[in-house]
């Protein structure tokens, strides 16, 4: 966990970065992104606000991410880290730019599933969207039978539980941290040789990103439901993968399963955030509006740094960091959810600013006001 040193040293301030800055705003999710191609890297002009989405849903919040300047910004926080004494600066992007915007490869997906050729892949994502449920009751009930030698091989041996045949996982995901891509500090980084397993469903994986390794064949499963009942064991491939944050893929596999923006936000936000602040973000027929928005994430903030020690309020931080750079590092496009990172990313950096006691940088970060009012923020570090 990043920890703070004391109230004098947890201070914040705003800064202007160059044209030459890291385009990635400080968080490259991948070291091989940062070095490619001017056709796959953003641009200045891309930098600060989303583009080239799959989604539109998400069309009014769009015009504000549109209306921000381009040059990319941050936020420097003083902290602490565990198992050192010294200060060390933590620097924070104002907004959380996305790459480039790349096409889901057709022939990998069709390799996975022949019958995606012939469907355009929105209609492919829905589809796929009636089994969530079915397709992750199966993973939840799956497990890996361990095993004296080598565990991840090429394949291993599995214990499925009751499933429908079509459900059965298609891999184990094998997922490894890569230092090079993590470009924040994690609160529990995980050994670097070690591999954090999830059982997967390779056609919702390829479906919904881009920038994925080719999965190996699937095992056929010549099995009946009456053999399955009596032998339920199979041997299922590993699928070997680097993320920046592994300790966080959990959060991000539900988000490519389940597709549901006002769950993740109920999920990563505590004390139960403003309605305003989950609905506004991601719908366009929202009955919120931007000044309603904006208060709902002043008054929010102000509740959770007045609840919440300043450790506690990073490692909130690092979640929706860390879901953001593996989302960022697979290509997953979902315009709705990144929206959705956005709102939380405003509500945590004003926290994070009220908690230090840092009003005006607090009412600097206050998304654009219509009405004119002014923040009202009065939280003060000795509240805590």
């Amino acid at each position: 966990m990043v920890l703070p040193s004391d109230a004098g040293q947890n201070s914040g301030t705003a800064d202007a970065v160059d044209e030459d800055a890291q385009a990635r705003a400080g968080v490259s999710p991948s070291g091989s992104d940062s070095e490619s191609s001017p056709e796959s890297s953003p641009t200045q002009s891309e930098l600060g606000y989303y583009h080239g989405t799959i989604d539109d849903s998400a069309g009014r919040w769009n015009e504000v991410l549109n209306s921000r300047e381009l040059t990319p910004r941050y936020i420097t926080f003083t902290v602490v880290h565990p198992g050192s004494s010294i200060p060390t600066p933590w620097r924070l992007p104002l907004h959380l730019p996305r790459s480039q915007h790349q096409e889901i490869n057709p022939s990998i997906l069709a390799a996975v599933d022949s019958t995606a050729v012939a469907v355009p892949i929105h209609a492919y994502r829905q589809k796929l969207a009636l089994d969530t449920y079915y397709f992750r009751q199966a993973n939840l009930h799956s497990r890996v039978i361990p095993s004296s030698d080598n565990p991840l091989l090429n394949s291993v041996r599995v214990e499925l539980g009751r499933m429908v045949l079509d459900m059965i996982p298609t891999h184990v995901l094998a997922v490894y941290p890569d230092e090079r891509m993590r470009q924040f500090p994690s609160p529990s980084p995980p050994p670097p040789a070690t591999a954090s397993l999830f059982f997967v469903h390779a056609k919702v994986l390829v479906a919904n990103c881009a920038r994925l390794p080719i999965p190996p064949p699937q095992l056929h499963f010549p099995l009946t439901e009456s053999e399955l009942e009596v032998d339920p064991t199979l041997d299922i491939k590993v699928w070997n993968m680097v993320v920046p944050f592994p300790e966080a893929f959990e959060m991000f596999l539900d988000c490519v399963y389940a597709r549901d923006t006002r769950r993740l936000m109920l999920l990563l936000l505590p004390l139960s955030p403003e309605e305003a602040i989950v609905i506004y973000p991601i719908s366009v027929d929202s009955r919120y509006t931007k000044a309603d928005f904006t208060r709902a994430v002043r008054a929010y903030a102000a509740r959770l740094a007045r609840s919440y020690p300043i450790p506690e309020i990073n490692s909130l931080i690092f979640k929706v960091q860390a879901l953001y750079a593996n989302a960022d590092a697979l290509g997953f496009y979902d315009n709705t959810m990144f929206a959705a990172i956005d709102a939380m990313w405003q509500v945590l950096l004003m926290t994070m600013a009220l908690a230090t006691g840092d009003v005006n940088l607090a009412e600097e970060l206050s998304p654009a006001r219509e009405d004119g009012e002014s923040s009202g923020f009065d939280v003060d570090a000795s509240e805590k």
